[in-house]
């Protein structure tokens, strides 16, 4: 990821971010899973509207619902949604 090799991105070791590489093995292992969902949250935070880099295009709504729509949000408990 470019954020890391322009110092825009620091992770703390022991982190399943920190093992960025292992998105190679997407979605075949764990951490691999573990590693996209770091990349997802941190895509949100980079550009959004009120953050680092905002892009006023609607890619990340199609990013979003289309991520919920090949695999559907649960818990571990194998229930979906949303709980406060």
């Amino acid at each position: 990821m470019l954020a890391f090799e322009a110092d825009l991105l620091k992770v703390q070791a022991g982190l399943a971010f920190a093992q960025f590489p292992k998105i190679e093995e997407y979605p075949d292992t764990e951490i691999s899973r573990q590693v996209g969902a770091s990349i997802r949250a941190t895509l949100n935070m980079l550009f959004s509207r009120d953050h680092l880099f905002h892009n006023s295009q609607q890619w990340s709504r199609y990013f979003w619902n289309r991520g919920l729509l090949l695999t559907p949000c649960e818990d571990s408990d194998g229930r979906g949604g949303v709980r406060g």
